[in-house]
């Protein structure tokens, strides 16, 4: 889990279930007396997990029914339905899996999230503000999200195999599949980077943390495969046991109306077996 953050909300609207009183009946303003923020771990970026952070600042254990969030990002709401007590003065992180990207994105991008709960005394009251999102965390989702598309637009590109030898103490080749699509338009793969995990070797054999590629995503262009070769950034016990993101390749990639980032291949689970078997197979041998 992330460390846990102190939330600033700005608050919208507060309405308790059955009625529309302006003060709500526990007298708790109209935030419900919690603070609500969109968060996300790391093991969370690849499966586009985020989490609806909800603290409870009231004086008594309120019971949470249901926590949804929405945002232009997204074609639809996501939520949490699962139910379970807040004590006061803790915070929950409520896991929701984000539904399709919205792309292009609007240019208004305020998000806004919904707790339903019970209090104490069997009040039901529902509660939506405007989430604290440290570091962007939405707007960051978003642009990768529609990266992500653009590219996907002009080619699909896969992972097919990681080809390397155990015991032989050379560098492995991460085989990727690049299609071009009948679009129109293109999309070029500018480079690739190394990870906390894996580093890289050039094609003229060079140990590198980067190089340029430069193939160019277009109807009827090169369909042959990326070969990348990759060697161990890290040698150390903990190097596999702690990794996070380590075989997650980052390619730069830029689309042809200018927008540029990075395209992050992610491993299927027999090929990152592959690359975690093959990281201290490479290592010297720990004294």
């Amino acid at each position: 889990m992330p460390a846990r953050h102190t939330f600033v909300t700005v608050l919208l609207a507060a309405l308790v279930l059955g009625g529309c009183s302006a003060t709500p009946a526990d007298g708790y303003g109209d935030d419900g007396g919690l603070t609500v923020g969109v968060v996300q771990g790391r093991d969370d970026r690849g499966a586009r997990i985020v989490a609806i952070e909800v603290t409870n600042n009231r004086d008594d254990a309120i019971t949470l029914i249901r926590a949804e969030l929405d945002a232009p990002q997204l074609e639809a709401p996501t939520a949490w339905e699962r139910g379970t007590t807040l004590q006061p003065g803790l915070t929950v992180d409520l896991r929701v899996q984000l539904g399709a990207p919205a792309c292009p994105l609007a240019e208004d991008l305020t998000a806004t999230a919904t707790v339903e709960f019970v209090t104490a005394e069997g009040v039901e009251r529902s509660v939506s503000v405007v989430p604290e999102q440290p570091s962007g965390v939405l707007t960051r989702i978003s642009q990768e999200d529609c990266l992500i598309a653009g590219v996907d637009a002009h080619a699909d590109i896969t992972v097919k195999s990681v080809e390397y030898a155990p015991g032989s103490k050379v560098p492995a080749v991460l085989v990727l599949g690049v299609q071009p699509k009948d679009a129109d338009g293109s999309a070029t793969i500018v480079g690739v980077h190394s990870t906390v995990l894996l580093g890289l070797v050039d094609p003229q054999g060079t140990l590198s943390q980067g190089y340029a590629l430069q193939r160019v995503l277009e109807r009827g262009g090169d369909d042959s495969d990326l070969r990348i070769s990759l060697v161990p950034n890290r040698c150390d016990t903990h190097a596999v046991a702690e990794d996070k993101r380590g075989t997650f390749i980052p390619l730069d990639v830029e689309l042809e109306n200018g927008v540029s980032g990075t395209y992050y291949v992610t491993m299927p689970d027999d090929q990152k077996g592959q690359l975690y078997a093959f990281v201290p197979d490479y290592c010297p041998p720990v004294r």
